[in-house]
């Protein structure tokens, strides 16, 4: 077992699924990194631990549950085969990166992002009001978009 675990790199395999549970000897609050880009994940179960970066690119994943992860400072799920992303109102984030997915829908709940990336999706509107402090927002490449309020 590996009792001291903070970071785990598992990039460039042939990962299908990934559950990543948190341990006892982690403290609470305490940061964690996860890389587990350029794999075949269709399955991804989280620890509820902070996560300083989250990497998970360049996947097959459809969905991602964050419910039960209070806080993710750098999100990546840009080249996986989401079409739909929401974003429960109890998690804090920094980035987010939802790039080259094919999305049609994109929910938020009252939110601000320093930055978040929303290219080449599917997305026909974007709707800025739930977005609050945002610094900094791309949404360019996208072929639907026909509204942005």
């Amino acid at each position: 077992m590996l009792d001291n675990l903070y970071i785990l790199h598992c990039y460039d395999n042939q990962l299908a699924n990934l559950a990543v549970h948190p341990h006892p000897n982690i403290p609470a609050g305490s940061m964690a990194g996860l890389t587990c880009s350029n794999n075949h994940l269709t399955s991804l179960t989280l620890a509820s631990v902070q996560y300083e970066l989250m990497d998970c690119s360049h996947n097959l994943l459809t969905s991602i549950d964050l419910s039960q992860t209070p806080y993710i400072y750098e999100a990546d799920l840009n080249n996986n085969l989401m079409a739909s992303f929401s974003l429960p109102a109890n998690i804090g984030m920094g980035y987010l990166i939802l790039s080259d997915n094919p999305l049609t829908d994109f929910e938020m709940t009252p939110h601000g992002f320093e930055y978040l990336y929303l290219d080449n999706t599917l997305l026909a509107s974007v709707d800025l009001h739930n977005l609050g402090n945002t610094n900094y927002l791309s949404i360019t490449g996208n072929p639907n978009l026909q509204v942005i309020a």
